[in-house]
């Protein structure tokens, strides 16, 4: 045959056209899947800039955001000022329950910019950002393009961006603190530097949040399973020695540290199953597709370890656990630090952490969705990034959020310089703990900081050194308090009566009559939606004293 007729053969030309018409097909997926990624990250984009807005729209409010943001304030104030934060001496008006490090890491700024709302504010936001660049980084040591990281990095940023790590608290540095104490280790092959780095990272992180200290403890259980159990061995006991030398040298300048980061908390804490399946579900409802791409890796990757595994027993003898060899690590597989914790944070969230009525869906974005998020995104760039539905999942998972966004905060000051006046018109003023820094502002006496009511939990007299002076002086502030109130010497009381600790509801209302309810709007009002906020004012008519002094 001649070339030119083998060329014009009919058959030749039809399976031609078959050969690319399936080359077709099978680039048809992964281009889709690449037009999605792109989709994905406008649409990202463009969420984040309205949280960054909305971020922004409340970070410069001159009012608090939460109910208990004033405790913060208060005590960044005392140690801008020169003072123990921690003392004695302020007990039990100015009570802290956060670590240290955040008050650390605020000073230069409030010394440089003034101790207000929106400095302490700007701090936790930076480390907001810092987390996010943080999950880019890990993302890009696992090959993931700079598309898909973005993605994961907006997707954290949202949650977080959105929720209490923005106000003024310890949660986003102690969440840095945390995942940075991993992925530096994690990106440097775990070499004895950035081991170092663990270690101080972790110790900071216990004296900001003390679960931070979990970074620590997930290191060394890597390197016991996946590295060696030598250097194992070698790193709990330094990082551990360096952790005890910091619990004792806290203890030491801070002589109520302890006390209240620890004992108080222990003392306050509950567990509630109802609590934990309410926050737990909201929490998997608003991550649905990332689950979905969790499960679907979890199926593939245990179709792919059973090779793995079998090969293993065949090269050990059917043994997978490797007792003897002291250099070598526990287990004869391949570790990953992401599955490892995102396992061990789960389940701490799960026995402890969640089951606290007082920890909301903001633990489980320090705990879980880091670790969620890293495992998810490179299982879309990487084992799924032919596959259109592992990226589409990821983008449902971003409307899920978008549809739950907040809306922009209407104008609160009216509100609040409404309550500001009513306050200052008045001599001796009881106040809730988000309005503290109203009576503070008009030179009123303050009563309840914000955590204040977390001192009466310390009753175990053997707690602490300084527990018995810690109960007397709780003592003497609560009769002094209700004294002043059976004597009606409080001329305006402004609590919230449900959780209001220090009256008691029945004397309360012998000597105080209601008049009428107030609006303290705030964007995280989920503490005192039930309970608004009610203005009290002494009866006209008090009862009277009997002979022994006493009013009936």
């Amino acid at each position: 045959m001649k070339p030119g007729r083998w060329f014009n053969d009919p058959r030749l030309k039809v399976r031609l056209s078959e050969l690319a018409g399936a080359k077709t097909r099978l680039a048809y997926p992964e281009q889709m899947a690449k037009h999605l990624r792109l989709v994905t990250l406008l649409l990202g984009s463009a969420f984040a800039g309205y949280v960054a807005l909305w971020i922004s729209s409340n970070v410069f409010s001159p009012y608090p955001l939460e109910y208990r943001e004033n405790a913060v304030l208060f005590t960044a104030d005392l140690q801008d000022r020169g003072e123990n934060p921690y003392a004695l001496i302020h007990r039990p008006v100015f009570v802290n329950v956060y670590g240290i490090g955040y008050y650390w890491m605020c000073y230069p700024f409030t010394r440089l910019f003034g101790c207000n709302y929106a400095v302490l504010r700007l701090v936790s936001c930076a480390f907001v950002v810092a987390t996010c660049c943080l999950l880019v980084w890990a993302l890009r040591g696992d090959g993931c393009s700079w598309t898909i990281a973005v993605v994961a990095a907006v997707l954290l940023f949202v949650q977080l961006g959105q929720g209490l790590s923005i106000v003024a608290r310890p949660d986003s540095l102690g969440m840095f603190f945390f995942f940075a104490s991993l992925v530096i280790p994690y990106r440097f092959h775990f070499n004895l530097p950035s081991l170092c780095c663990n270690a101080l990272l972790s110790v900071l992180g216990f004296l900001t949040k003390q679960y931070f200290i979990l970074g620590l403890c997930l290191l060394w259980l890597y390197l016991l399973l996946f590295e060696s159990k030598y250097k194992a061995l070698l790193f709990g006991t330094v990082a551990g020695l360096g952790l005890l030398a910091s619990i004792w040298a806290t203890a030491l300048v801070y002589e109520c540290y302890f006390t209240e980061t620890f004992f108080a908390m222990l003392a306050a804490s509950s567990r509630s199953w109802a609590h934990l399946r309410r926050v737990g579900g909201a929490f998997l409802a608003q991550n649905s597709g990332l689950i979905l791409i969790l499960v679907a890796g979890l199926i593939h990757g245990l179709f792919r370890r059973r090779a793995e595994i079998r090969e293993v027993q065949q090269g050990n003898g059917l043994r997978w656990i490797n007792w003897h060899q002291f250099h070598q690590p526990l287990l004869c597989l391949r570790g990953d630090l992401a599955w490892l914790g995102l396992l061990c944070n789960t389940l701490v969230m799960v026995l402890v952490l969640g089951l606290n009525p007082g920890n909301d869906v903001l633990y489980y974005h320090q705990m879980i969705t880091p670790f969620l998020l890293w495992i998810c995104a490179r299982l879309v760039d990487t084992t799924f990034r032919k596959h259109w539905l592992a990226i589409s999942l990821l983008a449902v998972n971003l409307l899920i959020l978008l549809s739950r966004a907040a809306p922009l905060p209407p104008d609160r000051s009216a509100h609040w310089r409404a309550l500001g006046s009513l306050v200052a018109s008045h001599t001796n003023v009881f106040v809730a703990p988000y309005l503290a820094l109203l009576a503070h502002q008009a030179g009123k006496p303050v009563y309840d900081t914000g955590l204040t009511e977390y001192a009466f939990a310390v009753n175990d007299p053997k707690s602490s050194s300084v527990s018995p002076s810690y109960r007397e002086r709780n003592q003497i502030f609560l009769r002094t308090i209700l004294t002043t109130m059976r004597n009606q010497q409080f001329d305006l009381i402004i609590i919230t009566p449900g959780i209001c600790p220090f009256f008691p509801l029945e004397e309360l209302r012998r000597y105080y009559r209601p008049a009428g309810v107030l609006a303290a709007p705030m964007p995280f009002d989920s503490f005192v939606r039930p309970f608004p906020l009610v203005c009290l004012v002494p009866n006209r008519d008090p009862p009277q004293a009997g002979a022994n002094g006493v009013r009936h």
